[in-house]
Order: C-alpha cells, then structure tokens, then sequence
C-alpha cells in the first residue's frame, strides 16, 4: 500500500510539472523575442536626397541624389566617415547604388543619364578620375533594383556581372553588363552574358541576388519569378496575394514587400516556389524595399516608415514595430543593424535593442 502511495506522488508530481510547462513554458524553438527589437542609433546628414542604400563589410553605399553617391565607413556608428565621393554631372541624378566588397567598387546608377558615363568606381582611389573605370552599364532607366555578382575563380580570373531590373515602359526588363579579366593587374573588358529577359506579364521591379547566382525578382502583380544568371533561364515563378515590389533572399526562402502585406515565399526548391504565408501589415500602404535581418524583416513604406516583423516562424510572421520616419527610400542592413535612407534625415541607422529582463 505504501509503495502504490509513493507511485501515486511521483505521478501527481509529475503532472503538475507537465501542467505548468504546458502553460507557462514557451515552445521548444520558439525565442523571446522583444515587442520592440530595435532602437534608433543616430542619422547622418547629406547635402543631396538619398534614394538608395547599400551595405556591405563596414562600407555604405548611399545614393546623394544630383550631388553623386557616397561610400562611409559605418563600422563606428558614433562616428561615421566619408571613403569616397563621387560627384554627378550637371542634370544626372544618382538613384541607384551597390557595392562590391571584393574589389572594394562603388557602382552608380544616374538617371535620366551621365554624360560621363562614369559608372563603377574604386573608392580606396584618393580621385574620383583616379577611381573611375571604363563605363559598364546599359541601362537606360529608371532601374528597380541593382546588385553585382562577384565570381572569383581559382585560376585567377575575376567577372563582374551588374544586374538590373530596367522599368523603362518601353523596356520591363532584367538586364546585366559582364566584365572579365584575366588576373589582379589585366583590365576589365566587356564580356557577352545573358539576354535581357523579359517576362511575357508583370513588370520587373525589386531584386535580389544570391552568392550562388539565383536572382529573386519581384515582378510586380505576377507574383515572384527566380532566374539562374549563371544558365539564363527562369527556374520558376510563383504568384503572391499582392503586388510584388520588392524581395530579399533568407537562405531557401524569400521575403517579399507585397504592397501591404510581407510574403513569404518557400524557394528551397527554386523550380517550383510556393507561398508560404502572407501578413496584412496593419498601418501599412505602399510597402516598397525589403531587408532580412534574421529573425526579423524590415519593411520600408514609403509613407510610415520601416516595419518590422518577426518571421521565426516562416509560416506565421507577426508585425512587431514601425521605426517612423518623414520620407524613407531604401534599407539594408548589415551585422544587426538596419541603414535606411531618408530624403529629410539623410542615412538613418537602428540597433538591436537590449533584450527584457
């Protein structure tokens, strides 16, 4: 009778311990994550008005609008340099950057057009003449999206591949420009690649490449379509509840700026991408860029600011926060801190804040 009583406590015990974990405990891999992740840093003023943001190993590439782009070190938030500036031509307007860490080039895109046609620049050059390589890009503009995929080869071969999304109404397309050189000390020369693609519906505007050379587009109201920029084909495509404006590559899956929702799109098979979940961003109107910023995604609307959502759990991502700003344009981010530009505050930086005790 006493060894049945003793069972009996240890499994009242233990009930009582699966009760509380039950309702008190957290999933097993579900975080804490904080209601409000992050937190304003500082702003960094510029003469023009910036459009464009691109961050990569401590260096920031921010569009100045008619006064040309600049390349910062931001790696010191506190106490932020300028690397290189370049300077447009008279009536050139500078919209788009991006950068490659690599080789340590700045990439500018004017628009309606540079006389000088001065596009890619070594920015540890002390000169902008001294920096200025032979002119790259074709495009004609207005570009949605802009990126540059480095290949580095073993036996010393080097190509840069410039890609964009041309919304030109004339043109609606994905384009590159190649160039290819020999070792460290031969000079870039024009190379032949891909075809400009032209989707038979929607409109190519955001984009975003991966190291492995698959480019997620967003193409407006078709939806989401991957191209293989290594093979120039279209892998797959796969329509989103919205209109797809932007997009950004995490790990298998991709994250889409839906018009006013966050879409989440599954690519580990990027032959047949399928919607994995799809959130109405309360407040939200005119979401236009993404950045990943794992666990987090920060959706810039062009009215409200950046919103951040929580997608831990990609099937279920929840709106967490809106970092108000007066008229955002882009966002990047880099080691946990988000760089958005804006055209009255100049480069705005957040930080992760500090988690709840």
């Amino acid at each position: 009778m006493t060894t049945s009583r003793g069972h009996i406590g240890v499994l009242a015990a233990l009930s009582v311990l699966i009760l509380i974990c039950f309702v008190g405990c957290d999933e097993p891999n579900d975080p804490d994550l904080p209601s409000q992740p992050f937190r304003f840093v500082t702003s960094y003023s510029l003469e023009g008005t910036p459009e464009d943001v691109c961050v990569r190993d401590g260096w920031a590439a921010v569009s100045n609008g008619t006064f040309g782009a600049k390349v910062l070190d931001v790696r010191n938030p506190a106490a932020i340099t300028v690397k290189f500036t370049y300077t447009a031509s008279s009536g050139a307007r500078c919209a788009n950057v991006t950068l490659d860490a690599l080789h340590h080039y700045l990439i500018v895109f004017c628009y309606p057009g540079d006389p000088d046609n001065y596009n890619t620049f070594d920015f540890t050059k002390p000169t902008q003449s001294e920096a200025a390589l032979p002119p790259t890009i074709s495009f004609t503009g207005p570009l949605g999206g802009f990126d540059v995929d480095v290949r580095e080869h073993a036996e010393g071969a080097d190509t840069l591949v410039i890609w964009g999304t041309d919304l030109t109404s004339s043109d609606r397309f994905l384009s590159a420009a190649v160039r290819r050189r020999a070792d460290d000390t031969a000079t870039w020369m024009t190379a032949p690649g891909c075809a400009n693609y032209v989707p038979s519906h929607g409109q190519p505007r955001g984009m975003d490449l991966r190291s492995d050379g698959l480019i997620a587009v967003a193409n407006d109201d078709a939806g989401i379509f991957i191209y293989n920029s290594r093979e120039c084909r279209v892998e797959g495509e796969v329509n989103t509840p919205g209109i797809a404006h932007d997009c950004a590559w995490m790990s298998g899956y991709i994250a889409v700026a839906d018009d006013y929702r966050v879409t989440i799109v599954n690519a580990t098979d990027p032959t047949a991408p399928v919607v994995t979940s799809s959130l109405v961003v309360n407040g939200a109107s005119r979401l236009r860029r993404i950045a990943v910023i794992d666990p987090y995604l920060a959706a810039l609307d062009e009215y409200d600011g950046v919103y951040i959502v929580d997608v831990w759990n990609r099937a279920e991502p929840v709106q967490l926060q809106l970092l108000p700003l007066e008229d955002p344009t882009a966002v990047s981010a880099y080691l946990g801190r988000l760089f958005v530009t804006d055209r009255a505050l100049g480069l705005v930086i957040y930080e992760p804040a500090p988690m709840d005790n």
